[in-house]
């Protein structure tokens, strides 16, 4: 199985330091885009800081391993790729979480919470059916914004 890992510009060293060290490379092909301020470098993998060709890394690959950045999140679920979510959690603001909830509510994707599941979700991903994703204006703008509206009443 080919796997591609791919975490936009903001560092997620742990991510890929747990990937590197814990996934069997003799099972799987990994491939990863890291942040450019990444201060963590995969010795069991290629991995590169940008790419003009994401679309085709994608193509390239089986499964992704992502974080939940928007861009990156409506981009995979577009394409229909096996994705596995991974919230960065080290940023301000819980947007990332959010996108994952939906996701995983709907059974678009699983979502990486604990890094000890990675490799029970990648044996899961060989035979496991997702739902497609149908793009629909403003469905995840919704739901995002009834969380936030929710959070809202519990705070007053």
């Amino acid at each position: 199985m080919k796997i591609f890992i791919t975490l936009g510009t903001t560092p997620f060293d742990g991510l890929i330091q747990y990937c590197d060290e814990n996934i069997d490379h003799s099972k799987y092909t990994i491939k990863a885009q890291i942040s450019n301020q990444a201060l963590y470098h995969a010795k069991h993998f290629e991995s590169f800081e940008y790419t003009n060709d994401i679309q085709g890394y994608y193509d390239w690959a089986d499964v992704v391993i992502s974080h939940a950045g928007a861009g990156s999140f409506y981009k995979l679920m577009e394409h229909k790729k096996k994705v596995i979510f991974v919230p960065n959690v080290t940023l301000k603001d819980n947007h990332q979480d959010d996108l994952c909830r939906y996701a995983e509510m709907n059974n678009f994707a699983f979502v990486l919470n604990d890094y000890a599941n990675l490799n029970v979700l990648l044996e899961k991903m060989i035979s496991y059916e997702f739902s497609i994703y149908q793009k629909e204006e403003n469905k995840i703008a919704e739901y995002i914004i009834g969380l936030i509206n929710e959070e809202i009443r519990i705070r007053e």
